[in-house]
Parts: structure tokens; C-alpha cells; sequence
């Protein structure tokens, strides 16, 4: 049985970014996280945060803990959304436990523009961070009217951690990715550890996973056969043929 490591009381979000469209698990209950959740994560709808940075005066006495957890390159073929073929426990746990978000949609294909946008609450056109893997070394600054969420929240009194070192008995260590199309004067995170949040509450913490990051490696301990998988239809989408430099339709 895998090793359950207790979670502090609060929200625990399951959230991420996909190349089509974007769901999110949320609940309010206390959970935990088990030994490695192998590879089936979710992502990002933190409509909770948003709540907490405009009203703090009315949360100030009971203000949640908040985990945030962010997987790469995943879209909603999960068993909790229908796929009969995905063996995705923990996050139907989650789903079954707290509320399934299916009318949510990403508003990039690759990971550094959705990161841009959701670590902000902006589309990334807004701040001319669209463009991947941009922006790294030029002084491209936020506008001053544009700010991290984790900024937001340690305003109203929330610790903020970008989650590497968890406990050995969690059998894995977050990612630490930021990837953002834009520069950060200063230091975004107040820490790293898992250890730290629990001496540092309320808390915003968000952990990132990097097993569904493409190029996929198949789990010898869970694996999926992709010629047995059935795939829920995928919605048309504009591809650019680079050797004829035509644009195509297809579905």
C-alpha cells in the first residue's frame, strides 16, 4: 500500500496546462497526497486564490491552506473525465471528493505562455509573454499593474513555496519550474521545502510534476497501450506544414 504523508487542512488544487483544453479538480476537504501519483495529474483552475487576494479582510481569522499541484503537457484524458482506458486514481479521488471543472480551456498550446498566464491571471497577450521560451535574459518585466499570484498572496499573509524537497517517504521531488516569457526582479517563492509550511501557515504552495512532460516515457509499472487507447475526438485545430509553408485544417 503506498504511504500516505498527511496534508495540512485547507485547499488542494490539481491544476497544470495542456496542448487542448484545460480542466481542474478542487476541493475544500482535508486530503493527502500518496507515494508518487504516477504520471496523473491535472490542471489548473485556482479560482479559490482569486477569491482570497480580493476579499482578505473577510478570510483574515480562517484563511485555507492552499496546494496547488501543476502537471505539464495534459489534457482531460483521465478516467474521471470519461476515458475508459486511464488508470488515474488519486485525481478520481480527488474529482469524486471535491468539485470536476469541465467547461475550462487553456489559453496556450505549450507551457511557458499558459504558465505565463496562470501564474498571473492574465492572458499572456496582455504582457507580450505568448511567445515560448521568450523574454529569458532581456529585461522583459511585468507591467506594474500585473503581479504573480504568489505575490498577491503574501500581501494577506500567506507563505509561498515553489514545493522541490518533500519527505523521503513521498518517494519523488517536485520539478521547481517557473518557465515564465517574462523576467522577475526579486524572489518569487519564500521557500522550497515541505518542511517549512508547516511552521509557515495560512500558506499558498504549489508543487510541479514533470512525468506527463512531452517526450512521454512509458511507466513500466502502469503502463498504457497507446494502439489500445480510445481517445475521445479532439477539436480541429490550424497546423503550419513547414516544409510547404501552407497552413492546414485537420481534426
Amino acid at each position: 500500500m503506498a504511504t500516505k504523508t498527511k496534508l495540512f487542512k485547507g485547499v488542494l488544487v490539481a491544476g497544470g496546462h495542456t496542448t487542448e483544453t484545460e480542466m481542474g479538480i478542487g476541493t475544500l476537504a482535508p486530503s493527502t497526497i500518496r507515494r508518487r501519483i504516477p504520471g496523473h495529474h491535472l490542471p489548473l483552475l485556482a479560482l479559490c486564490t482569486a477569491v482570497l487576494v480580493s476579499r482578505p479582510q473577510g478570510l483574515a481569522a480562517n484563511r485555507p491552506n492552499i496546494l496547488w499541484l501543476i502537471a505539464e503537457d495534459i489534457g482531460p484524458d483521465l478516467a474521471c473525465y470519461g476515458n475508459p482506458d486511464a488508470r488515474t486514481p488519486n485525481l478520481d479521488r480527488f474529482a469524486s471528493e471535491g468539485r470536476l471543472y469541465r467547461r475550462a480551456f487553456s489559453t496556450a498550446p505549450v507551457c511557458s505562455p499558459s504558465r505565463s498566464a496562470f501564474c498571473t491571471g492574465m492572458y499572456q497577450i496582455a504582457f507580450d509573454a505568448q511567445h515560448h521560451r521568450s523574454h529569458r535574459d532581456d529585461g522583459h518585466l511585468l507591467p506594474p499593474d500585473i503581479r504573480l499570484i504568489a505575490d498577491r498572496l503574501r500581501d494577506v499573509g500567506y507563505f509561498t513555496a515553489n514545493v522541490v524537497q518533500l519527505p523521503p517517504e513521498a518517494g519523488f521531488r517536485g520539478t521547481g519550474k517557473t518557465d515564465w516569457n517574462f523576467c522577475y526582479e526579486g524572489k518569487p517563492f519564500d521557500s522550497n521545502r515541505w518542511q517549512d509550511l508547516a511552521g509557515h501557515q495560512p500558506f499558498y504552495a504549489q508543487i510541479n510534476f514533470n512525468e506527463t512532460h512531452r517526450v512521454y516515457k512509458k511507466e513500466k509499472g502502469n503502463p498504457t497501450e497507446p494502439e489500445k487507447s480510445r481517445s475521445r475526438p479532439i477539436c480541429p485545430m490550424i497546423l503550419w506544414r513547414a516544409k510547404t509553408g501552407r497552413c492546414i485544417t485537420t481534426r
